[in-house]
C-alpha cells in the first residue's frame, strides 16, 4: 500500500484514499502510519491517521496508484 491507493475496508464499507506516510520512531523502534481521507461521511476526524500495520490488517487496495 503507498501513496495515492484507494483502499476499502470491508467490515464498514468505508473506502479511502492514501494521502501521505510517515515513518516515526520511539523506543529504539520504527513506525509507518499513514494519513487516509475517508470519501464517505464519518463522525470523526477526517483525514484521520492510521498505523500502516492496521491498515494492512484492516483495508485491502480497490485501486492501486501508478
Amino acid at each position: 500500500m503507498k501513496v495515492g491507493d484507494l483502499v476499502g475496508f470491508p467490515e464498514t464499507g468505508y473506502t479511502a484514499l492514501i494521502l501521505e506516510q510517515v515513518q516515526a520512531y520511539g523506543d529504539g523502534a520504527q513506525y509507518d502510519h499513514v494519513r487516509l481521507l475517508v470519501t464517505q461521511k464519518v463522525d470523526f476526524k477526517n483525514p484521520t491517521w492510521m498505523s500502516m500495520h492496521e491498515l494492512k490488517r484492516c483495508a485491502e487496495v480497490i485501486n492501486a496508484s501508478r
